[in-house]
């Protein structure tokens, strides 16, 4: 299976549990509901992350020799909580120019990374636990789901094109 296949397919396994959270009804218990909203914003992360060492992975695959493929893969091994950040100065390894213009879309607060920005915050208080309440509402999380999907699938054109 190609990359953006396994994309796509994954981008669809998430998008079937953000459907079944909102099928839930108004008697479900909204602890529940605050526990499978958490637990929605965990594995959007996990999934960027993921999807970002692979997209890199398959970059460095094409396009460079074994010993610098080896170094690629170490190198996206070692990223962790996908911030906007760390996105851009990793994109910047491998395309300056394309990484500086996302750091100049990304300043805009209503920008995917401005969301990907807080969805990692979040994911961070939520494994950590520094918070006993989460106020992710399921809009919150198809707002993240979609810059997920916006961010994931920008890279991916650009990195590995059809």
């Amino acid at each position: 299976m190609n990359i953006a296949s396994e994309l796509h397919s994954d981008f669809c396994r998430i998008d079937n549990r953000i459907k079944a959270c909102k099928a839930l009804n108004e008697d479900t218990d909204y602890q529940l509901i605050s526990m499978l909203n958490d637990q929605l914003c965990v594995t959007i992360v996990g999934r960027l992350e993921q999807n970002i060492k692979k997209i890199f992975s398959g970059y460095a695959s094409r396009h460079s020799n074994r010993k610098l493929e080896r170094s690629i893969s170490r190198l996206c091994q070692q990223f962790q909580n996908p911030n906007p950040d760390k996105i851009t100065e990793l994109v910047k390894l491998f395309d300056s120019d394309f990484g500086n213009q996302l750091s100049v879309d990304w300043k805009d607060e209503a920008s995917d990374g401005n969301k990907i920005k807080q969805m990692v915050s979040i994911r961070i208080k939520i494994a950590h636990q520094t918070t006993n309440n989460s106020s992710l509402t399921i809009a919150k999380i198809e707002a993240y789901f979609r810059a997920y999907k916006n961010v994931v699938t920008l890279l991916q054109q650009h990195f590995l094109p059809q």
